[in-house]
C-alpha cells in the first residue's frame, strides 16, 4: 500500500500542472535576480540569464544586442538605483514563458535622471535546466 501511494505521489509532482508552477516559480527567480543585477550592475549574473542572441527593444526605441546592452552597465552611461523584482503576470508555453508587467524604476542615463514607470515583456526559455531570457521589450508609461 505505501509503495501505491508513493507512487500516485510521484505521479502527482510529474503532471504538467505541478511541473509548470514550478517552472514559473524558476523564472521568477531568474527574474528577480535579473532586476537586482540592474542594481547591482553585475555583468556576471546578466551573462548567465541572458541566453545568446539575446534582444532588447529598449524604452529609447535603440533594439539592442546582450553586448550593447551590457555596455550601458560597463561603461556607466546607466546607472540603477532601484528596479525592484516585479509582480508579473506569466503565460507558459513548455519551454517557453512570457513575463509581462510593470514596475518603477529609478535611474541615470548618460547622467540624466530616467525615472517612473516600465511597462515590459520578458521572453524566456528553457535551455537544458536553466531558464535564460531571450528577449525583453520594455517602456515608460507616460
Amino acid at each position: 500500500m505505501r509503495i501505491l501511494l508513493a507512487s500516485l505521489g510521484l505521479a502527482f509532482l510529474a503532471t504538467p500542472a505541478f511541473a509548470g508552477e514550478r517552472e514559473q516559480a524558476a523564472v521568477n527567480a531568474r527574474e528577480a535576480a535579473y532586476c537586482q543585477s540592474y542594481v547591482d550592475a553585475d555583468i556576471a549574473m546578466f551573462s548567465d540569464i541572458l541566453a545568446d542572441g539575446f534582444v532588447y527593444q529598449h524604452p529609447s526605441g535603440a533594439t539592442m544586442t546582450e553586448e550593447q546592452f551590457l555596455d550601458l552597465f560597463r561603461s556607466k552611461t546607466l546607472v540603477v538605483a532601484k528596479a525592484p523584482a516585479p509582480s508579473s503576470s506569466v503565460r507558459d508555453y513548455g519551454d517557453t514563458i512570457i513575463t509581462y508587467g510593470q514596475s518603477e524604476v529609478e535611474a541615470t542615463v548618460g547622467g540624466q535622471p530616467a525615472n517612473g514607470v516600465i511597462r515590459f515583456v520578458n521572453v524566456w526559455r528553457k535551455e537544458g535546466r536553466t531558464w535564460r531570457m531571450v528577449h525583453r521589450n520594455s517602456e515608460f508609461l507616460p
